[in-house]
């Protein structure tokens, strides 16, 4: 549960106050709004969704995380398997091993704890049942949104079609992070962003993930 999401202060402050709220649904005015300004709908519905998701994702990768694992390429029954065998085992790899993401990001999205004033409590999943996940309403259905602070977007990873929509898909609070307070400061006023601050960038979020994971780097 400690995996994030994280979010800034602004979000963690207008929940507090409830002005995260003040939204207008599509087909009301202001006016209208204010008047019965609550917790919209729909928080609980997809608060369980994604703890489903995240249970059955656990399930998975309880059951074949040891008959998919990457370090089965090391043993000496990999080489007598067949290209086909080869290729198919690798692809399925990848796959248990995203898993294992899907899932804890599933749950942290949903955890809910009680709201105390502490920005590191928010930062442990307190998201949607706390409200926090609030992000307006779907233009099309109506529907409340609750993907302010989702951090991975499962169906646009697995079909991605460019790299740019696997960053944006991935640890995507982490990368809105990298985005605001790396890759936009370090551009100049009046300059575009070239590639020193794209490899400025991916060297902090590098050293990230060696500081975070110190086994993994070695």
């Amino acid at each position: 549960m400690l995996i994030g999401p994280s979010l800034d202060y602004v979000t963690y402050d207008s929940l507090v106050l409830k002005t995260i709220y003040n939204i207008t649904p599509p087909g009301q005015d202001d006016s209208q709004a204010k008047l019965k300004r609550r917790v919209p709908h729909g928080r609980k519905r997809v608060a369980y969704l994604h703890l489903v998701i995240g249970l059955a994702f656990l399930g998975i990768y309880a059951v074949y995380g040891g008959r998919a694992a990457y370090q089965r390429v090391l043993t000496p029954a990999w080489y007598s398997w067949s290209l086909l065998s080869r290729f198919g085992f690798v692809q399925l790899a990848g796959i248990v091993a995203r898993i294992k993401y899907y899932a804890v990001w599933s749950l942290a999205e949903v955890s809910c704890r009680s709201l105390l004033p502490a920005t590191k409590l928010m930062n442990q999943g307190a998201c949607i049942l706390t409200g926090a996940g609030f992000n307006g309403y779907d233009p099309k259905t109506g529907r409340t949104l609750w993907n302010r602070l989702r951090n991975v977007n499962i169906p646009a990873i697995e079909t991605a079609e460019s790299f740019k929509v696997l960053f944006d898909s991935w640890n995507c609070r982490t990368n809105v992070w990298l985005r605001d307070c790396m890759y936009k400061r370090l551009v100049k006023k009046g300059r575009k962003p070239g590639s020193k601050e794209s490899m400025a960038t991916f060297f902090t979020s590098a050293v990230w993930v060696c500081q975070l994971f110190p086994q993994a780097s070695s």
